[in-house]
């Protein structure tokens, strides 16, 4: 059950990212982002999902990926994307972790199901504001303006700062 459990939740992830990528692009085709995102996570998977290391190798094998497996136009530009994606996944899960697992002890299984479910949701629900923004700030990046770069230095650091709160409960949980 938990191995089933397991690769559901992965199932339900890579839908995730593909979405987003797709929606954000609109560029390539959706069963190519699949195989993309699912060839990142089960990298980062056999690396350790639990270190830090680990979300820098998803971010650099999601840039590859872009360019050799979906071939799509890719510039740096998209790794502030996929960093955008992950602080996404980041800020959903963690009210939701706060809430159901640590005030309400909800079922490990059931609520990282329901994180994935709610994910999804919210994707499909600012797809179309995903692509108009990524076009709007991709022009913004390329004029090279000053703002646009603090900003993405902003939501690196922030993503980084939310990441280790999220492992901090993780480990006060054990």
């Amino acid at each position: 059950m938990i191995i089933l459990s397991n690769i559901l939740v992965m199932i339900l992830e890579v839908l995730y990212y593909s979405l987003f990528m797709k929606f954000a692009k609109k560029d390539g085709k959706l069963y190519k982002y699949i195989i993309l995102f699912s060839i990142s996570t089960l990298i980062v998977g056999l690396i350790n999902s639990e270190n830090f290391s680990s979300y820098l190798v998803f971010v650099l094998a999601s840039y590859i990926g872009l360019k050799y497996i979906v071939r799509t136009k890719a510039s740096i530009y998209d790794i502030l994307i996929i960093l955008l994606m992950l602080l996404l996944n980041i800020t959903i899960e963690l009210p939701f972790y706060l809430i159901f697992y640590k005030l309400i002890h909800f079922n490990h299984y059931v609520m990282v199901l329901l994180f994935e479910l709610v994910k999804l949701l919210v994707v499909f629900i600012i797809k179309y504001k995903l692509r108009i923004n990524y076009v709007k700030f991709k022009k913004i990046w390329d004029d090279n303006r000053f703002t646009l770069r603090y900003i993405s230095t902003t939501i690196i650091y922030s993503y980084v700062i939310i990441t280790i709160a999220l492992k901090i409960f993780e480990i006060f949980d054990r």
